[in-house]
């Protein structure tokens, strides 16, 4: 197994930041992938930065960063102001209203039952042009509207999606508890939870 700092962009201080979030060899950057390592690497070390991601999605193309294409390099950028936003909202107290309440099935994919209250919040866009999507954890029951705090961001790799974790204020839920309760919809897609 190759030492992470023969990558080409990886120097000694990138290499034991990388080792410390569990990416210890090139093999398992190379599988991990630069957006996914970026969001460790940000949870560990907020202060991680763009050019970073370039870094590491160069060390992944065994190129130079500076040699990404201009749409390589621009889809970056949105991935790493989409993961700063991310983190502007986690901990915010929104207002959701439920168009898929607890027990009832998607409109258009009848066989999709909703575990969970599910809804948008009203006034904000999301990236696909339609009001931000949310996850209601924490409810056991039907309700048309709810208010609670962000709690996580279900950050979709395959989707120009992301969607939104809301719970009520005195609750908390960690990340393999939100991937148990929100898998019946986000199995079909390569997302991570962001805290």
């Amino acid at each position: 197994m190759a030492e992470l700092n023969s990558m080409i962009n990886i120097g000694g201080e990138m290499a034991f930041k990388l080792k410390s979030v569990g990416i210890d060899t090139c093999e398992a950057l190379i599988e991990t992938g630069s957006k996914r390592a970026f969001i460790k690497l940000k949870a560990a070390y907020p202060n991680v930065c763009l050019v970073h991601l370039y870094a590491l999605e160069g060390a992944v193309r065994n190129t130079e960063f500076n040699n990404l294409s201009e749409d390589k390099k621009k889809d970056l950028k949105r991935f790493g102001d989409a993961l700063k936003e991310s983190g502007k909202t986690i901990g915010k107290t929104v207002a959701v209203t439920v168009d898929r309440p607890l027990g009832s099935y998607h409109p258009e994919h009848k066989d999709m039952y909703y575990p969970l209250n599910y809804g948008y919040i009203e006034g904000i866009t999301a990236p696909d042009g339609e009001e931000q999507d949310a996850y209601i954890l924490g409810v056991d029951h039907a309700v048309e509207k709810f208010t609670g705090k962000i709690i996580a961001v279900i950050h979709r790799f395959d989707d120009v999606e992301e969607k939104w974790v809301v719970c009520p204020e005195n609750l908390f839920f960690n990340k393999e508890e939100i991937a148990e309760l929100v898998e019946f919809q986000e199995k079909f897609y390569d997302s991570e939870i962001i805290m």
